[in-house]
């Protein structure tokens, strides 16, 4: 160990000698200002999306499911079946954890199973170009947007304090405007290998057209959560 520190020292005193001690101390700090610069970086991430839901039960077969589903529908609720491996049962949709959490605890007394279930994806678009960034980009936006107010009409309807006149207006107008940014992104993701985020959005879109149709409050939920669902299949398509 002594002679290596000996080494060392020799090592400095030839390089300062040489002229090189000034160099050698610039090279030192350039090291340390980069270090730094990196640590300090922000981190790229993808953007993450999370949605909630109460579920009332999950099975191992759709026939019991199902028939849950059915119970459900005639109390209110959405009664959507949605599949990952098993059955769960979606009572309905809410924009934050807590908001499920509160519609659980009131759902504990009947049904013992109701927890809040949530969806979570990231969207990764580094690998594509200026043209489809933008474009998904504003499918996204409109996307997240058209949630809220599906969620915000309902709720309104719900509560008597939308018309069935002003919630067909209303859905009209949200139709129009997601048919806008999907003509525009069906225009630039043309490829086949986006061909499932595409067949995601018709789904999507077909649960908008059927909530101009209905004002069922159970079918109304059932639509509602099917966009939502549709709309984490298109963010997992990327």
């Amino acid at each position: 160990m002594q002679e290596y520190q000996f080494n060392q020292k020799e090592y400095r005193k030839k390089i300062y000698k040489n002229g090189g001690g000034s160099v050698a101390i610039l090279i030192f700090i350039c090291i340390i200002l980069i270090g730094a610069a990196f640590i300090l970086m922000p981190k790229k991430s993808a953007s993450k999306q999370e949605f909630y839901f109460v579920e009332i039960n999950q099975f191992i077969t759709y026939k019991d499911a199902n028939e849950l589903a059915i119970s459900i529908q005639e109390k209110g609720g959405a009664g959507y079946v949605f599949f990952n491996g098993s059955y769960h049962v979606f009572a309905g949709y809410y924009p934050t954890k807590s908001e499920a959490e509160t519609v659980c605890e009131n759902l504990k007394e009947e049904f013992e199973c109701a927890c809040v279930f949530s969806l979570e994806y990231s969207l990764n678009s580094k690998n594509l170009s200026a043209n489809q960034k933008t474009a998904l980009s504003n499918m996204v936006e409109m996307s997240e947007n058209t949630i809220g107010e599906i969620y915000e009409n309902i709720l309104s309807f719900v509560k008597n304090e939308n018309s069935e006149a002003k919630l067909k207006l209303n859905f009209s107008a949200i139709l129009k405007n997601f048919e806008s940014k999907m003509e525009e992104f069906n225009g630039v993701f043309k490829d086949n290998k986006f061909s499932k985020a595409r067949a995601s959005l018709e789904k999507m879109h077909t649960s908008l057209t059927n909530l101009n149709d209905i004002t069922d409050a159970s079918k109304l939920r059932y639509e509602q959560i099917s966009f939502v669902v549709n709309y984490v299949s298109f963010l997992s398509s990327f």
